[in-house]
């Protein structure tokens, strides 16, 4: 088991991390506690 957690600022991100912990040997179930936060996505594109 592996547990994923964190914040990603889009959906395509959430579900590549999944896919790329489940494809780790031996990991049989994935739990995810990630949030999807555009507002981070924003705080980057955002000139200073």
């Amino acid at each position: 088991m592996i547990t994923l957690s964190g914040t990603v600022d889009s959906c395509i991100k959430k579900h590549a991390a999944e896919a790329a912990a489940q494809r780790v040997r031996g990991v049989n179930f994935v739990a995810l506690d990630m949030e999807v936060s555009l507002e981070e996505k924003q705080k980057q594109m955002t000139p200073v």
